[in-house]
């Protein structure tokens, strides 16, 4: 526990001073900002059509389909990966750095791929319970997301190419 505290923290600085750091390097021009816009707009119904969806297939059913983390926790990762896809085929967001971006992308990708790997090798991790999605669903739904946003970085670069040849 305090290991994961430490590396939150770690991160959490991390984070803090790349976010100064691009402020200053990175602006968005009013396009991209724009663009932005729209992307939290498609993302703000694609969550309220989950979350209707998901209401209506409870309505249908005698039992909760998953934990109520796991229902949060999924409706926030579908809005930020409908949001992220959509900057990045938009070109929404900044220009520069957009390999290293994607190589931190990859790498948390492959952190979390290891994560769950060693979570189902040990035998003590339960996805499905009774019927009903667990806490522990989580972490394959977020390997969703990371490989949803890589995949986009690949479409896009391929597109890119093929747009300037």
């Amino acid at each position: 526990m305090t290991l994961f505290l430490i590396f939150a923290l770690a991160m959490t600085v991390a984070s803090l001073l790349g976010v100064k750091a691009s402020r200053k390097s990175n602006q968005l021009d009013e396009r991209q900002l724009l663009l932005r816009g729209r992307g939290y707009k498609y993302a703000f119904w694609v969550i309220v059509l989950f979350n209707l969806v998901y209401g209506f297939a409870c309505f249908s059913f005698d039992r909760t389909l998953a934990t109520p983390f796991a229902v949060s926790l999924a409706t926030i990762i579908l809005g930020g990966t409908v949001f992220s896809c959509y900057c990045i085929f938009q070109d929404a967001f900044p220009a520069k750095g957009r390999l290293s971006l994607a190589a931190a992308w990859t790498l948390i990708f492959f952190s979390q791929l290891i994560i769950q790997i060693g979570e189902l090798t040990s035998g003590r991790v339960v996805y499905i319970k009774n019927g009903m999605l667990t806490d522990a669903a989580t972490g394959p739904m977020i390997l969703a997301t990371y490989l949803a946003i890589i995949v986009s970085f690949l479409i896009k670069a391929i597109i890119d190419r093929w747009e300037e040849a």
